[in-house]
């Protein structure tokens, strides 16, 4: 699998955990998104992404 597909499932996940992350939800939100590639994923190999948010950590 490309590293750019990896690159946008990252920052799809990463743009919706911080904008939801907040009641209202944020309208905008910013981060520096860097990739280095490990390994290779080939096709059937199952790819996702989690990013938890803790309230606690965010208010600094």
């Amino acid at each position: 699998m490309h590293s750019g597909i990896i690159a946008t499932l990252a920052d799809v996940t990463l743009g919706s955990v911080t904008a939801f992350s907040s009641d209202p939800p944020l309208g905008l939100t910013k981060a520096n998104l860097s990739i280095d590639s490990l390994g290779t994923a080939h096709p059937g190999d199952w790819i996702e992404a989690h990013a938890p948010i803790w309230p606690d950590e965010l208010s600094g």
